[in-house]
């Protein structure tokens, strides 16, 4: 009984740190419950956004998918443009209006400002003299080909966006005008598509 005796106070204080340990494993539980309901929160959140970003992807990669076809097949058109079928819209003096469309469309896309035209006060916007002049460039065709697409400033892209919305600026329209045209309005089409996609 002594030896009872002796060992309560080391009982009590056994005791006491029990009560205490168990005291801090509820509180422990608790913080780890919390921390628990903010990990999933914050999980729910990352899978929201997984979400939305596969979403945005699938998007991309389906515009893409339709963008790329259209600019390979306006590559190839333009590869087998030759120079005589652009010197051939180049020797209208007076072009058919969707050719002249077309010509103002592609001065957009290189950022060739008009020609103003008409007496002075009531002077127009002409693409015609300045479109001749790019149509006898050489480099024309492989200028076309090798276009920063990546990089097509938002100024042109805006400007572009009249011949896209016209109706007659469409390839099986052009084609009854020119074949060079056509692959032109092709290109400028294909460019602009690929804009918004890429």
């Amino acid at each position: 009984q002594v030896e009872l005796t002796d060992l309560k106070p080391i009982l009590v204080k056994t005791s006491q740190e029990v009560d205490e340990l168990m005291a801090k494993i509820e509180v422990d539980k608790a913080a780890a419950g919390e921390t628990k309901a903010v990990v999933e929160a914050e999980k729910e959140i990352a899978s929201v956004k997984a979400a939305e970003c596969k979403e945005i992807k699938d998007s991309a990669e389906a515009g893409l998918a339709e963008a790329l076809p259209a600019l390979d097949e306006a590559v190839k058109v333009l590869q087998n443009l030759k120079a005589s079928d652009l010197s051939e819209v180049a020797k209208y003096s007076n072009p058919p209006a969707l050719a002249k469309l077309v010509i103002e469309a592609v001065c957009v896309m290189f950022q060739i400002p008009p020609a103003k035209v008409g007496e002075a006060g009531k002077k127009v916007d002409d693409y015609w003299p300045p479109g001749k002049k790019l149509l006898g460039d050489k480099e024309l065709i492989n200028n076309m080909k090798d276009y920063d697409k990546d990089h097509i400033p938002d100024k042109v892209i805006k400007k572009i966006e009249t011949y896209v919305q016209n109706e007659n600026f469409r390839p099986d329209k052009i084609e009854s005008v020119s074949k060079a045209c056509t692959a032109m309005c092709q290109w400028t089409l294909a460019m602009h598509k690929y804009h918004y996609v890429a």
